[in-house]
């Protein structure tokens, strides 16, 4: 018997079916990178890289926002971080900075606004919701001890960041304290406002009640140095915003905390090592060396405090 052959498709079915199969896969593949593109590569940002390059261009000047930056790169490099390097990085920074010329209110530079760099760098529509959408992102990255995390859930501690907020900006605007050293400060003298003295007095910075307080006081133990054990009177207040207020008042009263910058500082690791200097904290690691400001800095950082000293320079240039 003969076999019988198999029909072949016309040439013409085939050619159809290569098409389409050509636009499907194309297709998915356009979608796929829409999908992509409406988030940030995490994986291959360097986070430290565009913190670091937003604190040397804030140094005498005035705080950067690290995250503007890498969502900026983010979008006009299409996520391919590769075509960034140090000098780009600094070079994009620069240019939310600009010296004032009206110096009329005493502040020698002025912040710009995302949207205003956005305008110099001319991007269209879809970059600038891209960098938007890659905002989002951002806020769920944060560093510690140099290692960085992305936070998987909300804690307790930004209810405390957010309560003491107001408070501390209002600090800068009074006393030129940072917002964000302000913040560090009371998470690390109060342990989240939930240590004796804070529960007991409000008092969220471990200010002692010296000869020049009038007001009410408590002795408490406390921890001064390494490990050493001793009892002091602090300062009791009516609450947290008092405690604050005062706080700023007792940094700005004080001729040492002058004297060693704090005031003339320009960015939040200026104004940390100057506190130190002071002698703001006796702190000091087990082989005696002084860590008061490396605290200060891992808080700020592990927060992203230092946006809020941003957000209020920007606010103070007129960029809202």
């Amino acid at each position: 018997m003969k076999k019988r052959r198999k029909k072949r498709r016309p040439i013409r079915a085939r050619f159809r079916l290569l098409v389409f199969l050509t636009v499907l896969g194309l297709l998915v593949y356009f979608v796929g990178q829409q999908i992509y593109n409406r988030h940030i590569d995490l994986a291959g940002l360097d986070v430290n890289a565009y913190i670091q390059g937003a604190d040397e261009a804030s140094k005498g000047r005035v705080q950067v926002n690290w995250q503007y930056l890498a969502a900026i790169d983010g979008a006009r490099y299409r996520n391919d971080f590769r075509q960034a390097d140090h000098e780009s990085i600094i070079a994009l920074a620069n240019l939310f900075i600009s010296e004032n010329q009206d110096d009329s209110n005493g502040r020698q530079y002025i912040l710009h606004s995302l949207e205003q760099v956005m305008d110099k760098l001319s991007l269209d529509s879809r970059e600038r919701l891209t960098v938007r959408l890659y905002l989002q992102d951002l806020e769920q990255v944060a560093r510690y001890r140099n290692k960085i995390y992305y936070i998987t859930r909300p804690s307790a501690s930004p209810d405390f960041i957010s309560r003491i907020t107001a408070g501390a900006i209002d600090n800068y605007n009074d006393y030129g304290i940072f917002p964000s050293v302000t913040i560090a400060q009371a998470i690390l003298e109060s342990g989240w406002g939930a240590s004796d003295l804070s529960l007991k007095a409000n008092n969220l910075f471990g200010i002692k009640a010296d000869p020049s307080w009038q007001g009410k006081s408590i002795k408490l133990n406390t921890t001064e140095y390494y490990n050493q054990q001793t009892t002091a009177n602090f300062r009791v207040y009516q609450d947290i915003n008092q405690s604050i207020k005062d706080y700023g008042k007792f940094i700005y009263n004080n001729p040492r905390y002058r004297e060693n910058k704090v005031f003339s500082a320009s960015y939040y690791l200026e104004q940390a090592q100057a506190l130190e200097d002071a002698g703001y904290s006796t702190k000091l690691d087990a082989q005696g060396n002084a860590i008061y400001a490396d605290l200060l800095v891992e808080l700020i950082q592990q927060y992203n405090l230092q946006l809020l000293d941003s957000r209020v320079q920007e606010k103070a240039s007129g960029a809202y």
